[in-house]
């Protein structure tokens, strides 16, 4: 991807890749392989890039990450710079997972004609929910990331979600505009 990548030379935009890992035409053989060989490889890159533009006058001051890799907040705090989870999955969605995680306050019952409830959210049946709110099932590296998401929010600049103010007005009207 990173070779096919073309850049505008007077956009004020830098595109750098990342090394994941692999080279062209590598692949793994499962997910777990694949997250493995990331962790190893992409933190490094990532901090190689930041270290990159350090001397620049463009040095990187925030990093925007996909709140799946709270480990990223972590690396930009140890080099001195700030940052912030994109939640890319609706506000509904991690709601559902944050309030699993909390010690259980969100308690589900397996019945078909059960639902959730939980505040500024209609009430939602079984068939409702994200699979992973059930539990690991076929992906247990899937379900880490989704719920380690919200490992290190506390200590995050900005929290940016996906929403639409249209679509969330109980949430919206609780919120003054200023």
């Amino acid at each position: 991807m990173g070779n096919s990548m073309q850049q505008d030379n007077v956009s004020s935009i830098n595109i750098d890749p990342i090394f994941d890992g692999y080279k062209e035409g590598e692949r793994a053989a499962t997910a777990d392989e694949y997250l493995e060989r990331f962790m190893d490889s992409v933190p490094k890159s990532l901090a190689e890039l930041i270290e990159k533009y350090s001397a620049t006058q463009y040095p990187v001051k925030f990093i925007i990450y996909d709140s799946i890799l709270p480990w990223v907040l972590d690396l930009a705090k140890s080099l001195g710079i700030e940052g912030g989870p994109f939640f890319t999955q609706t506000c509904a969605v991690n709601a559902l997972y944050y309030h699993k995680l909390q010690g259980g306050a969100l308690k589900i019952a397996m019945e078909e004609k059960s639902s959730v409830s939980l505040p500024s959210l209609p009430q939602l049946e079984l068939n409702d929910l994200p699979s992973l709110v059930h539990g690991p099932g076929s992906y247990p590296g899937v379900y880490d990331l989704i719920y380690s998401q919200f490992s290190n929010i506390d200590g995050a600049s900005w929290l940016l979600w996906n929403t639409f103010d249209e679509l969330e007005d109980e949430v919206r009207s609780r919120f003054p505009k200023s």
